[in-house]
């Protein structure tokens, strides 16, 4: 089977990784395409909540709106007057509203047992 025979993704008998028939790998894609994951996160200060740029209707992501910063990380409030984010796990919080992303630690203030407190959590890939 060869390079776009199947409708699903798939590794030929080498091991390598074939895409679908009609599509193409997402790194000939344009830089800032809204299909490319590489699109650094915009980071708003205040809150510390971090997202992935807007994506237009011409297929390519939007810089960051105002008020937050492309790729920052980490992304901590000032206002939480810490920092490391890991330092705030299990601790109170004031608002759902807040968060922190430092590296690929990311903590959240979360609603636990009718108190906020923050929760943090690694994502090892």
């Amino acid at each position: 089977m060869g390079t776009g025979d199947s409708p699903y993704p798939y590794c030929d008998a080498a091991g390598t990784f074939q895409c679908p028939m009609g599509s193409q790998r997402l790194s000939t894609c344009a830089p800032g395409s809204c299909a490319r994951f590489d699109v650094p996160p915009c980071c708003n200060l205040a809150t510390g909540m971090v997202a992935t740029p807007p994506c237009n209707a011409d297929g390519l992501r939007s810089a960051c709106p105002a008020g937050t910063s492309p790729g920052a990380n980490p992304c901590i409030p000032s206002a939480l007057g810490v920092s490391s984010c890991d330092v705030l796990d299990h601790q109170s919080c004031s608002s759902r509203e807040l968060g922190c992303t430092q590296g690929a630690l990311t903590c959240a203030c979360e609603l636990r047992n009718g108190s906020l407190v923050w929760s943090c959590s690694a994502y090892i890939p």
